[in-house]
């Protein structure tokens, strides 16, 4: 019993991930055809329009020493209004060659906090400019990824471009921060935990020779009922906030 429980806790200190927060902001729409796509001072498609497409950007990712490969970042409208970008590469892409940029309900989900649309500040403007770059990175035994809707300030990225709308066109910002530090924190706590009572089961040994087996019992049922309850009680922190509506 006390190789596995060494190993267990061994496995909760190596196997903890790391801390930190999650942020994601989601602008609405009530319009996603009111949208107009703009990079480096020149409108890519403009608002209004039905079925469309045009080029975005288009260059080469080096794909070793000597070696590249080309890429082209397209953008789509559909009849529903939703808006994309589309990948076309001959790399091989571990989450899709689309991105969708706006959705048919007018969503626009954003991988970064709300201060990046310079609120509550750019309320004043006329229009809002929804920053929109991303990048195809390298994941891992020959495979990519797109990591798009990303802040503007990441260097290295394949296309920076904006998303402009009116703001009588914005229904909501919404913010949403998730905070896993607590969960994360907890399986090393549980770790320390379980190592402190197997130093309590030994000094119970040397003590008292009848102690063992109601010692290890007691161990055994602390640590492993801990790691339900860690995830029952333990749940990461959401926090919602409403940026601007309308």
């Amino acid at each position: 019993m006390r190789p596995l429980l060494l190993v267990l806790a061994t496995l909760c200190l190596l196997g903890a991930p790391g801390c930190g927060t999650n942020v994601t902001t989601t602008v609405r729409l009530r319009d996603p055809r009111d949208v107009e796509l703009r990079a480096d001072d020149r409108t890519v498609l403009p608002s209004g329009a039905g079925v469309a497409g045009a080029q975005l950007a288009s260059g080469s990712i080096p794909t070793g020493d000597f070696s590249s490969s080309a890429y082209e970042v397209r953008a789509e409208r559909e009849a529903s209004g939703a808006l994309s970008l589309k990948w076309v590469t001959t790399l091989p892409v571990k989450n899709g060659e689309r991105h969708v940029l706006v959705a048919p309900d007018g969503a626009v989900p954003l991988a970064m906090d709300g201060a990046a649309l310079g609120l509550p500040h750019a309320a004043g403007a006329p229009s809002l400019a929804i920053p929109e770059c991303g990048w195809l990175g390298y994941w891992g035994r020959g495979v990519y990824s797109v990591f798009a809707g990303q802040p503007c300030s990441t260097p290295n990225v394949n296309y920076r471009a904006s998303l402009v709308t009116p703001w009588s066109n914005v229904v909501e910002v919404r913010e949403e921060r998730i905070d896993e530090n607590i969960r994360n924190l907890a399986l090393p706590s549980l770790a320390v935990t379980g190592l402190i009572l197997l130093g309590v089961g030994d000094g119970a040994l040397a003590t008292n020779p009848l102690a063992p087996a109601v010692t290890w019992t007691l161990v055994s049922a602390s640590v492993l009922l801990a790691i339900p309850l860690i995830y029952l009680l333990f749940r990461p922190a959401s926090h919602t906030t409403v940026l601007y509506a309308q």
